[in-house]
């Protein structure tokens, strides 16, 4: 160990002082952080990166150890701002790499230090166009979405609304995992109106966004005409009826844990629906009649519908 330390400064001792400086940050071992950066030159300690560019402060992030974070970020020669926004090459920050492992206390440093830009913490995007509430959503990391969402200084509809390259956003990666309570926690966010609601359809399979597509339309037409009623009808038959395009849901997911999220997203979707309108409950009732159905719709929902059966048109 002494020539890991020797303040000698030869490139060789040098390099390895900052290797040993990375190795205690990911593990979390304080007293040889202490050791090394008061022997050795802290600031180049701090901005030393390993292959994947990745500093100490990093690795503690990424590992959850809150103590070795503060320590970096209160030492003198610490730069917190720039630690705190820096990006590896992956173009993940401290608080996106906390994030994926769902360390709350972590993200919690990062968001309350004096010196933090939350809001830009929270918006950032790394390389895959990911923030750190896509991240936590898609492991169903509950409590780490409650601080992203609640945080005083956070933007819950841009973080909801915002999406990936491939158009992803935290409420699909989290019903694709089948994160059910994830799922819930977005849709019945107070800001999910002005926002989930403008990315929920394309969370759900693609068998069921025309589902409340159809809905929707028929619901807001003063008099739908009986062709379009049947052929509403006759698509929801067919989509709820036949299978599930698979392709946005995880396959190795549980169908009664894939199941829940369509039906809260189904829920979600109906919010806002004239569900008095004959048509639209007389178009539910069939739904009802089918075996999938109880699992996805609103059970409320298809028990007004049902409730109201005598009074709705025969055909």
């Amino acid at each position: 160990m002494a020539d890991v330390v020797d303040p000698a400064g030869d490139t060789v001792r040098r390099a390895a002082a900052c290797a040993a400086f990375i190795e205690a940050a990911q593990e979390g071992n304080l007293s040889p952080l202490q050791q090394l950066m008061s022997i050795n030159d802290a600031a180049e300690l701090m901005a030393a990166t390993d292959e994947e560019g990745s500093t100490g402060f990093m690795h503690a992030a990424w590992c959850g150890h809150v103590e070795a974070m503060r320590l970096l970020l209160g030492h003198p020669s610490a730069n917190a701002p720039a630690m705190m926004m820096q990006a590896e090459s992956g173009g993940s920050t401290a608080l996106v790499l906390a994030a994926q492992y769902g360390h709350v206390d972590a993200m919690r440093l990062l968001l309350d230090h004096p010196s933090a830009d939350a809001s830009a913490m929270m918006m950032h995007e790394d390389g895959t166009g990911w923030t750190a509430l896509m991240w936590v959503a898609q492991e169903g990391h509950v409590d780490a979405m409650r601080l992203l969402l609640d945080h005083p200084l956070t933007e819950p509809a841009a973080m909801m609304t915002h999406s990936a390259g491939d158009g992803t956003t935290a409420l699909i990666a989290a019903s694709r995992n089948g994160h059910v309570d994830a799922v819930r926690l977005l849709l019945d966010h107070p800001s999910a109106a002005t926002s989930a609601m403008t990315a929920f359809s394309d969370a759900l399979p693609p068998s069921c966004a025309p589902l409340l597509f159809l809905l929707r339309r028929v619901a807001m037409q003063p008099q739908p005409c009986d062709a379009q009623e049947a052929h509403m009808s006759r698509v929801m038959v067919t989509l709820m009826a036949g299978p599930r395009s698979g392709a946005l849901f995880d396959d190795n997911q549980p169908d009664d844990v894939r199941d829940e999220c369509i039906r809260l997203l189904l829920e979600f979707g109906a919010r806002g629906f004239d569900f008095n309108r004959p048509c639209v409950m007389r178009i539910v009732r069939e739904l009802a009649a089918l075996a999938r159905v109880p699992q996805l719709l609103n059970k409320a929902v298809v028990g007004a519908a049902l409730a109201q059966q005598q009074r709705l048109p025969r055909h």
